[in-house]
């Protein structure tokens, strides 16, 4: 059963600036400090016991939680609005008309469903993404650590209406292998950080995608591509932590974006890839 959410109406927050960034505070700075220590220790022994293999794994353990720390400062500090900008330059250039009916799958706190939802007049957004795990079976077990990061209902609800949207964008917990809305009920599909996620169930998300889309239709995915960029703006055991479990690495190509999109039978009209980041347009 769908939980449904309408966004609410303005309210004296307002004048405040949305907030995009994932807070993972605590968990990073307890991470640096054990690290650091245990690094820290481990030199020392091995100083003392004068065995170089101690000595330079205490120092790859401090470097690693050094290099973690720093990638969740990025996430904090720099990413968020490197992203929003992103975000302004897709939607300007999918040309929206003003009386679209989008989907953002996916939506987190909003970004792109709120950038869409600036440049409608008649049409309506619909932001679906799973805030709630435990009103969901069978959900990934990753979507169940969204609530610690900042990433709610509340605060994509709480976005639209300090940008001004609220009324054009309903917010809904569902999951993106099950859409409950009926065949060919979007012009435009977004897909934003999210398929990247979802190797367990892309197909079956992507076929539900194309089953909602009108006929000619688009989807945009807009996610990570691996290269020099995405390693360094991702926090090092993030990377080596999904690469291990799924070599999501090698899923994270060019060539393997293609492939998916194709194989989910989706004509590509368009693609670009930025500084890490994959943006393809497809057609129905």
């Amino acid at each position: 059963m769908t939980h449904l959410i309408i966004s609410r109406q303005k309210s004296k927050s307002d004048a405040q600036s949305p907030k995009y960034g994932y807070y993972y505070f605590t968990p990073y700075v307890c991470m640096l400090a054990v690290f650091v220590l245990t690094g820290a220790a481990a030199m020392a022994a091995g100083a003392q016991l004068n065995s170089r293999v101690f000595y330079y794994l205490g120092l790859a353990t401090a470097v690693y939680g050094i290099l973690t720390t720093a990638g969740w400062a990025l996430a904090r500090y720099v990413i968020p609005g490197n992203r929003v900008t992103v975000a302004r330059q897709i939607i300007r250039g999918l040309k929206l008309k003003g009386s679209e009916q989008i989907l953002d799958v996916g939506s987190g706190r909003g970004l792109y469903a709120i950038e869409a939802a600036k440049k409608l007049t008649t049409g309506q957004v619909k932001a679906i993404d799973i805030w709630d795990s435990k009103s969901i079976k069978n959900v990934a077990f990753h979507h169940k650590l969204s609530q610690p990061t900042g990433n709610t209902i509340d605060n994509a609800m709480q976005n639209a209406t300090r940008e001004g949207v609220a009324p054009k964008i309903e917010f809904r917990n569902m999951d993106a292998a099950h859409l409950e809305y009926a065949d060919e009920s979007f012009d435009i599909v977004i897909c934003g950080f999210i398929i990247g996620h979802l190797w367990q169930s892309q197909d079956k998300v992507l076929k539900e995608i194309k089953r909602v889309l009108k006929y000619n239709a688009r989807i945009v995915l807009i996610d990570n591509v691996r290269d020099i960029t995405y390693f360094l703006l991702s926090t090092p055991h993030m990377f080596l932590w999904s690469w291990l479990r799924g070599r999501k690495a090698k899923r994270l190509s060019e060539q393997n974006w293609f492939k998916t999109i194709v194989r989910a039978n989706f004509a590509i009209r368009r693609w670009k890839v930025r500084k890490g980041i994959i943006i393809i347009e497809g057609k129905k």
